[in-house]
């Protein structure tokens, strides 16, 4: 009869055991299906945009997680942007779904006057500083 007893707990815990795994196990994938991707890439280089854009606008597509797609101008890159371009920039980064950001410190840094860019593009008070504060966020991020 003990053998018995003990027998059926056994069974009874090994059973509710599994059962508690299974859930464990349902709610990490209903978490990890719930989780959004969101990216931050920094470039000094323009010639990266439009490869950039594509890179955002397939993960848009493919990946139904898509979350916020930031990208940061910063470095001596910023010399490198014509106001007459902007326009057409930020068009780009909407089509592809993109936030396009230029870095402040890099723009007094390399005395370019942000005028033309303050009605039409964020600006940002340090690329670096934006990066790590979106890697705490969860973002992932990539300099180029």
């Amino acid at each position: 009869m003990k053998t018995f007893i003990s027998t059926l707990l056994f069974f009874l815990v090994c059973i509710s055991g599994n059962a508690q795994v299974k859930m464990l196990s349902a709610q990490t994938v209903s978490v990890e299906n719930e989780k959004t991707f969101n990216y931050v890439v920094l470039t000094k280089n323009l010639e990266q945009l439009p490869s950039i854009f594509m890179t955002a606008k397939t993960l848009a597509g493919k990946e139904k997680e898509f979350g916020q797609f930031d990208l940061v101008i910063y470095g001596d890159a910023v010399k490198d942007i014509k106001p007459t371009e902007i326009e057409e920039m930020i068009k780009n980064a909407g089509d592809h779904k993109v936030n396009l950001l230029i870095c402040g410190y890099s723009l007094k840094a390399f005395k370019v006057d942000s005028s033309p860019f303050e009605d039409t593009v964020k600006i940002i008070d340090n690329a670096v500083l934006h990066d790590l504060q979106m890697q705490n966020k969860g973002f992932l991020s990539l300099t180029l």
